[in-house]
């Protein structure tokens, strides 16, 4: 079976890959896991997402949701 490939499905995978990442770092909060180190790593991880969703918006300015557009 043959995967989607496009810009708007990696952007789309990249975001619900965010929002697991916050999830997790509320986990680590709240468990008192090492926190201020693996929210650290957290953070490292979601500015790399970031990273890559902004070469997609610079490929496909419309996929940028309106909040991070100029105003």
């Amino acid at each position: 079976m043959r995967r989607e490939t496009s810009l708007e499905y990696l952007d789309k995978r990249l975001h619900k890959a965010s929002k697991l990442l916050e999830g997790c770092a509320e986990l680590i909060r709240d468990l008192d896991l090492n926190k201020h180190e693996n929210i650290r790593r957290i953070g490292e991880a979601l500015m790399r997402i970031f990273d890559v969703q902004r070469e997609i918006y610079q490929e496909r300015p419309d996929l940028m949701p309106d909040y991070l557009k100029k105003r």
